[in-house]
């Protein structure tokens, strides 16, 4: 919590476009804070694509390698197992970039 009683940040990620041959990203995010929150949209209805997303494709939204965000998975970011693939869901990159934003 901050200071003032405000409750913690809250983040949704609008649309994420991966690149198409280049390295830029195009991520919109929209982040809300205590008094605002009422008023922001949930996640579910926000997020504008599939609900699980390949590791390749978080990493990619979170502008870090591959490499970067396998030791996170499991442990930092809870991850969806079927079968052999593992997959990010949407919502808990949201809550991992809402505890990045409120971190001290």
């Amino acid at each position: 919590m901050s200071a003032g009683g405000e409750s913690a940040a809250e983040v949704h990620v609008i649309n994420a476009t991966p690149p198409i041959g280049g390295d830029t990203i195009m991520l919109e995010i929209r982040v809300s804070h205590g008094r605002d929150r009422a008023e922001a949209e949930p996640a579910s209805a926000s997020a504008s694509g599939p609900l699980l997303l390949r590791v390749e494709e978080a990493a990619r939204m979170l502008a870090i390698s591959r490499a970067t965000l396998y030791p996170m998975l499991g442990r930092q970011i809870p991850v969806v197992r079927i079968g052999r693939a593992e997959r990010v869901p949407r919502a808990e990159l949201e809550r991992y970039l809402t505890r990045a934003v409120d971190a001290p």
